[in-house]
């Protein structure tokens, strides 16, 4: 992506973002936000599927698009809410080069020291291999009420039961 120039880079996510359609992992994720199973969802994907299948369920959590705005007050923080973190298709910065979300680790950081407290983590669909969000994660000291990754293979990769899944680390 570093060697594309920005608006080649809008417009071939824009083009893989337009095309993805809604799936049962998305209802039921909005499921579980409309019945206050998760407050909070963290992503690194620039698609509004989540907002889409909440939308269909008539539940409208708050949207943060974090690429596009630093600031970041806790007290101010919605009941229910969708951190972007790298950006929303249609917002104003994509971070999709490693300088970029490099750079941008610092204003992410507080996002994860706060959506610790007294929350289970679950992890879905996230290698954790191109951006600084899988060290913000294993930052973390420990995951007092549990951490589920929730990946593709059988077994999660080496780096993540290394520096995640370690004895002692979860609740």
């Amino acid at each position: 992506m570093a060697a594309l120039d920005r608006g080649v880079r809008r417009d071939l996510i824009g083009g893989c973002i337009d095309n993805a359609k809604i799936n049962w992992a998305h209802l039921a994720l909005a499921q579980l936000i409309d019945h206050d199973f998760v407050d909070r969802v963290l992503t690194t994907n620039f698609d509004p599927l989540v907002s889409r299948a909440c939308s269909l369920i008539n539940s409208f959590p708050a949207v943060y698009d974090f690429a596009a705005s630093h600031l970041f007050n806790p007290d101010q923080v919605s009941e229910k809410s969708i951190f972007h973190l790298h950006g929303q298709r249609d917002g104003f910065v994509l971070l999709n080069t490693r300088e970029e979300v490099n750079k941008h680790r610092r204003y992410v950081k507080p996002v994860f020291e706060d959506a610790h407290k007294g929350r289970i983590w679950s992890v879905v669909g996230y290698s954790g291999e191109n951006d600084p969000v899988f060290d913000l994660l294993a930052d973390v000291r420990t995951f007092e009420y549990g951490l589920y990754w929730v990946g593709y293979g059988k077994a999660p990769p080496a780096h993540v039961s290394k520096r995640l899944l370690a004895p002692g680390r979860l609740g």
